[in-house]
């Protein structure tokens, strides 16, 4: 994909749908991790939004992983985080109404990880059932890092692409 953009945290889930990094209006927006979530991405679900673009911006090409063929090959990204590079592998798509609680809850997914990845699990267009049963075996090893966009499909809809990962001691 052609996303690679800083992810910035709000006061509120809304300061930067349009603003970027600087505090300046941008219709475009920045991508930004809600509020909820701890921004050293330690939380068990980490859920960051961004617009859906056209010309590969933002967000755009999440909806390249609703065909299977691109979800199949392209597997591996890369979070950059203070002091860090962490390996990501891409192993759900779904499109879901804006009003879903597992997805659109980060804290309820940190509660409750089994009954979120079992929503996960039945509610994926694709998934990588082999890696989706390694986080579900063992929850506390693993993070997801869900991003979010408005679905090309229905207004309320979001395309929902998780990809998982694992911190190491920076020690």
């Amino acid at each position: 994909t052609q996303i690679d953009n800083p992810v910035v945290q709000g006061s509120d889930n809304e300061e930067y749908l349009n603003k970027d990094v600087y505090g300046d209006y941008s219709l475009a927006g920045t991508l930004f991790l809600d509020t909820r979530c701890n921004r050293d991405f330690t939380d068990f679900n980490e859920l960051v939004y961004g617009h859906h673009m056209d010309r590969h911006q933002m967000f755009g090409d999440l909806d390249l992983y609703l065909e299977k063929d691109f979800f199949d090959k392209h597997t591996d990204g890369m979070l950059l985080i203070p002091g860090q590079k962490i390996p990501v592998t891409v192993f759900s798509v779904m499109v879901v109404s804006s009003r879903g609680q597992w997805i659109f809850d980060p804290v309820a997914a940190d509660e409750e990880s089994a009954a979120y990845l079992d929503y996960v699990g039945s509610e994926s267009k694709y998934v990588r059932a082999d890696l989706l049963d390694k986080i579900k075996a063992e929850p506390e090893r693993y993070h997801v890092l869900t991003l979010s966009t408005c679905s090309s499909f229905l207004d309320e809809n979001r395309t929902i692409v998780l990809a998982a990962y694992e911190l190491t001691d920076k020690s």
